[in-house]
């Protein structure tokens, strides 16, 4: 992420957000991957890319038709 780009605090906020509202916290801490090693990943038909992950969860973002984010 780019700290001088002002749509990528969009993003990290979001990606804080959702790290707040994780399902298993006794899984410990998410593991972020590094913005230049995040792995492409399919969930049913949708394609994007991982932000972060834990034994029981998974963190994705992709962006739709429109351009719009999502998580």
């Amino acid at each position: 992420m780019n700290k001088f780009d002002a749509g990528n605090n969009l993003i990290l906020m979001a990606i804080i957000d959702a790290e707040t509202r994780h399902p298993k916290p006794s899984d410990g801490p998410t593991k972020r991957f590094p913005i230049w090693n995040k792995p492409l990943v399919k969930v049913n038909t949708i394609y994007g890319h991982a932000f972060g992950y834990t034994h029981s969860y998974g963190l994705i973002g992709w962006w739709d038709n429109t351009g719009k984010h999502h998580r």
